[in-house]
């Protein structure tokens, strides 16, 4: 979810846009399978909440974003600027969130359960490294050591680097995975596999423009992993507990995650889309989406009080309204970040006038 360059590949643009929908997707259809599953479900309603798939998808959506950061900073280097850019967006957004939390609870409009004032107090003072933001902190980390990573795969052989990827798919990706309660840096270590990928990529990988392979991988991927979430949980709702949650939720991650996040990558890789600046900027807005939809003001209210994901899934109209409701939803978060980066770009222009001026 990098901030936006002056140059950049449409094709891969569009992947950041699809993965930032899965994301949106996957934290909707949590909120459903947690909090509404009911024995005399409508079979179709929940087929359709499976296929937006609460765990693969956005475990998916994620390593793509970290595969495209290894593919291209690989060959680049970490800017200060730019992680001054996601540092000021976050800090943005972590404000806004204890805006709408403060001013929801004080109005009785929703309270927020579960949520504890510390947390969100924490969430102002240090939005960065407070955990609630999980992914800006885990990125940035990356960032930072992305010069150190670049200069050490750089120097291995097409032979080593891949036994160094595999090496960090069993120890620092699946190992973590099944512990991730007890391993503190398991997101860390997995953005550390999904850089490596896609610098692996960028570096050996096959550059042939193949669609059809990689179209049915992704699809394949979707489908198993829809069938997964399925099973995973019970009728009414609850995990399904023992080894059949722990085998699901297994290849859901161990798998099937990786699998369509490289089959989605390599899809839009050979996809030759030219310079299109609409998709461009609607790219640019996709590290304010994730943040805005995620922060506990929007999204407890959301996802728990407007627009009644709850009576949508009982509604026989749900294939349609949920699928309207996530692109809503994802326009919505759009529209407001593109409004915020308009008025800070404003705003960065008059004070560099204003700059300008006192030094004459």
């Amino acid at each position: 979810m990098e901030a936006q360059t002056k140059k950049r590949e449409s094709n891969f643009e569009l992947l950041r846009i699809v993965a930032m929908l899965m994301i949106v997707a996957n934290h909707y259809a949590d909120t459903v399978a947690c909090g509404s599953y009911r024995s005399d479900d409508l079979l179709l309603n929940r087929i359709i909440n499976s296929l937006y798939v609460p765990l693969g998808g956005g475990q998916t959506g994620v390593a793509v974003f970290f595969m495209l950061s290894g593919y291209f900073l690989v060959c680049s280097s970490a800017k200060k600027q730019k992680a001054l850019n996601l540092i000021a967006t976050t800090i943005c957004y972590a404000w806004l969130s204890c805006i709408i939390y403060a001013a929801a609870k004080l109005s009785g409009f929703y309270s927020f359960p579960g949520v504890h004032g510390i947390d969100v107090l924490a969430t102002f003072i240090i939005p960065i490294s407070s955990g609630n933001f999980w992914f800006i902190t885990t990125y940035l980390l990356l960032y930072f050591i992305s010069p150190l990573l670049n200069s050490f795969v750089k120097g291995l052989t097409k032979r080593r680097f891949l036994c160094c990827l595999l090496f960090c798919y069993v120890f620092w990706y699946i190992l973590a995975l099944a512990y991730r309660g007890v391993f503190g840096y398991y997101n860390l270590q997995r953005a550390v596999f999904f850089y490596l990928w896609g610098a692996w990529l960028r570096l050996h990988g096959n550059s042939a423009k193949r669609r059809r392979g990689p179209l049915a991988a992704s699809l394949l991927c979707w489908l198993l992993s829809g069938a997964a979430t399925y099973f995973r949980y019970s009728a009414d709702g609850r995990d399904a507990g023992g080894m059949q949650e722990m085998l699901l939720v297994g290849m859901q991650g161990a798998v099937l995650s990786p699998l369509w996040a490289y089959s989605l990558f390599s899809l839009f890789r050979g996809i030759t889309l030219h310079d299109v600046p609409a998709v461009n900027r609607i790219a640019s807005a996709t590290f304010g989406i994730y943040l805005l939809h995620t922060c506990q003001g929007l999204s407890g209210i959301f996802y728990n009080r407007f627009p009644g994901v709850f009576w949508q899934y009982r509604s026989e109209f749900y294939p349609l309204i949920s699928a309207l409701t996530i692109l809503a939803y994802y326009a919505f978060c759009c529209v407001v970040e593109l409004a915020r980066q308009k008025i800070f770009e404003k705003a960065a222009i008059s004070a560099g006038k204003l700059l300008h001026k006192n030094e004459k």
